[in-house]
């Protein structure tokens, strides 16, 4: 590994750009924390950003970021809408989803590899997609490849196996020998999990975002969104599913002194709040029965005193959760049931309370402290959500990819290039004499400390 001398300057541009493929970027919920959180992160640092969607008018496009996008098609082909409804009901909703994540990611990943010399890419970023394909695709590909994984990677070598169960480890393999991709996990234990697959190409790097110049007070926030003036609002943010438990939700809420408001907000898709709440016979609260846009996002955390993550058990441990780290990025106090993944956040950086799973009293003492019961308590806890939102600012998660995409952006990050190919264990280590550095490529993951 070689010395790629000094770092240089933010804001210079290196050359090489960097293509970000966002094969689900017409889905409204990947688009800002997948696609637009990076590429506007790298654009920051002077770096060329070319992004490349599945299909471009259904997607949530921001202005600042049209120039920068093109795709395989300009609108979502009529041969294909008539999945998009089955991807998320049905008997089949998952072998339809799963056929559909293959199809885009092929069209994609043949797309791209025809922009590859044209555009002077000098590292290729999947957001989500089918692994397989990007596997593939780094076959055919000189420069780096970087996959973000959003579910965890299986590869099975042993039992029956099927034809695909074959194919993927026959790519598996390769990638292995060749080191040329790296897969990205938001969540450490899935990263962990992995590894016995990928090996230390499987990299945990967190979920970036990007903090708010200036967050709404909390009397303009509920003004706007109609919800009381006075009193607690507890917040339910994200797509209400099965995963989530909201009788404990609702429990807790009796129990309190003075009975809080509960805002449910996000798409209703196989957990419905309403019906929950009605049967449990309490009558404050609203579900906002649709996808939030990013602009409306911040008044959301705003008018809350907190942010309930009330999931089964098992349900966050291999994916995460996104809205966790959102809270941190609004100054939002964190309520999460206590499983390993949200108890390991918590501990490192004190940003709110846990209760135990199925425990109504545990939560509601937990909503008393965060409503103000506990003066001091919050008050760490407040300097825990401003090092959380400071740790996972996307101008400080971006350097982790820096280091992986390889030269010449390794240099931005301060760290010496990634080769490829290499075999694995991948390692950056710091350039300068004597600093510390914020990022390192290590075994298996890689290292983060705020700016």
């Amino acid at each position: 590994m070689r010395n790629a001398g000094k770092p240089e300057p933010p804001g210079k541009q290196v050359g090489k750009s960097v293509l970000i493929v966002g094969t689900r970027g017409h889905v409204q919920a990947q688009w800002m924390p997948l696609i637009a959180g990076p590429a506007r992160a790298l654009l920051q640092c002077g770096i060329p950003v070319h992004i490349l969607l599945f299909s471009v008018r259904e997607a949530p496009v921001d202005p600042d970021l049209a120039d920068h996008v093109r795709g395989v098609f300009d609108r979502l082909p009529f041969w294909l809408r008539p999945l998009t409804p089955a991807l998320t009901r049905g008997l089949y909703a998952k072998r339809v989803h799963d056929f559909d994540l293959v199809l885009e990611s092929a069209f994609c990943a043949i797309k791209a590899l025809t922009l590859l010399h044209r555009l002077n890419v000098g590292a290729v970023h999947f957001a989500d997609g089918c692994i397989p394909v990007t596997i593939l695709f780094a076959m055919f590909c000189r420069c780096p490849v970087v996959h973000h994984c959003c579910t965890p990677y299986t590869c099975r070598r042993e039992g029956k196996r099927s034809l695909r169960d074959r194919v993927v480890c026959l790519l598996t393999d390769w990638a292995l020998r060749r080191g040329r991709v790296f897969f990205v996990f938001e969540n450490a234990h899935t990263s962990e999990i992995c590894h016995n697959v990928l090996g230390d190409l499987a990299v945990h790097v967190p979920s970036g975002r990007t903090p708010v110049e200036r967050m709404p007070s909390k009397t303009e926030a509920r003004t706007r969104l109609g919800l009381p003036a006075d009193g607690p609002v507890w917040l339910c943010f994200g797509g209400h599913r099965d995963t989530k438990d909201y009788r404990t939700v609702f429990e807790a809420a009796r129990l309190c002194d003075h009975p809080p408001f509960l805002l449910f907000a996000g798409k209703v898709v196989n957990r419905d709040p309403y019906a929950i709440g009605s049967e449990a016979g309490y009558t404050a609260f609203r579900v906002d029965d649709r996808f939030i846009p990013d602009n409306e996002v911040p008044f959301y955390f705003a008018a809350a005193d907190g942010t309930i993550l009330s999931y089964v058990p098992g349900a966050s441990e291999l994916g995460g959760s996104g809205v966790l780290f959102d809270a941190c990025a609004y100054d939002c106090p964190v309520i999460a049931v206590d499983t390993p993944y949200f108890r390991d956040f918590v501990a490192q950086h004190g940003c709110g309370v846990l209760f135990e799973y199925g425990s109504a009293a545990q939560l509601a003492d937990a909503m008393r402290v965060c409503a103000g019961g506990d003066p001091e308590r919050m008050a760490r806890i407040r300097d825990g959500l401003r090092h959380a939102r400071d740790t996972y600012a996307w101008s400080n998660v971006i350097k982790m990819y820096l280091v992986l995409y390889g030269d010449p952006f390794a240099r931005l990050a301060g760290a010496t290039s990634v080769l490829y190919p290499t075999n694995p264990p991948v390692r950056a280590v710091p350039m300068s004499d004597g600093q510390p550095e914020t990022v390192a490529v290590k075994e298996r993951g890689v290292t983060l400390t705020p700016d």
